[in-house]
C-alpha cells in the first residue's frame, strides 16, 4: 500500500510536470515569455556554421540558437516564422535570413556545409549534434542532457504528463472501481478518492 502512495506521488509529479512544460512552451512559442537562455533542440530546421559560429533553427521556437564553434551557447536571434518550418541563411552581419516552408514532413537530421562539413543530429534522448570535417573523425560538437530533451516542444511534454496520467490510473484502478460502485455525490466520492490515494 505504501509503495502505491509513493507511486502515485511520483506519476501526480510527472503530470505536473508535463503540464508545467507544455505551459511554458506555448508561452515562449506565442513570445508571451521571453527567455534569454538555451533553449532544448528539437525541430531543427537547419544547422549553419558560418564565421567561426554554429546557427541552429528551431521551428517551434521561432528562434535560431547560436554557439560557437566548440558548441557553447552564445545567444539567439528571433525569427518571425510562427510556429511553421523554414529554411535559412545567415547575412553578412550574422542575423538569419528565413523562407517559411508551409508543409514539411520530416524534419532533417544531416546538415552538409558548402564547405563538405557536416553535422548530424545523432540522438535526440540526449540530444547529441555531431560534427564531421572532411577528412577528419566524427565528433560530438553540441550535447543536452536528457532531462532537457524530455520537455523539449509541446508534444513531448504533453507525452510526459499523459505518462503521469497513466501510470497514476494503472495504479489506483482498483480504488478507481471502487468509487463507481459507492453511492454519494460526485464531490464525496471524489473526496473519498483522494483520501484513499494519497492519505499516508
Amino acid at each position: 500500500m505504501m509503495i502505491r502512495k509513493i507511486l502515485s506521488y511520483i506519476a501526480v509529479l510527472i503530470l505536473l510536470l508535463g503540464l508545467l512544460g507544455f505551459f511554458l512552451n506555448g508561452l515562449i512559442s506565442m513570445e508571451l515569455f521571453d527567455y534569454k537562455g538555451e533553449l532544448p533542440i528539437v525541430g531543427v530546421q537547419g544547422i549553419i556554421e558560418q564565421e567561426g559560429k554554429i546557427y541552429i533553427g528551431l521551428g517551434a521556437y521561432n528562434r535560431v540558437q547560436v554557439y560557437d564553434n566548440l558548441g557553447h551557447y552564445i545567444g539567439y536571434n528571433k525569427v518571425e516564422n510562427h510556429g511553421k518550418a523554414y529554411d535559412f541563411s545567415i547575412d553578412n552581419y550574422g542575423i538569419p535570413v528565413i523562407t517559411v516552408i508551409y508543409v514539411r514532413y520530416k524534419s532533417p537530421v544531416d546538415f552538409i556545409q558548402s564547405n563538405g562539413d557536416q553535422f548530424r543530429i545523432e540522438s535526440q534522448f540526449p540530444l547529441i549534434i555531431e560534427k564531421k570535417e572532411v577528412y577528419s573523425i566524427k565528433k560530438n560538437i553540441i550535447t543536452q542532457p536528457w532531462y532537457t530533451s524530455l520537455w523539449a516542444g509541446s508534444i513531448h511534454s504533453w507525452l510526459m504528463g499523459l505518462c503521469g496520467l497513466v501510470i497514476f490510473i494503472a495504479i489506483n484502478i482498483q480504488i478507481i472501481l471502487e468509487m463507481g460502485g459507492i453511492n454519494g455525490s460526485k464531490e464525496e466520492k471524489i473526496k473519498l478518492f483522494f483520501k484513499k490515494v494519497f492519505k499516508l
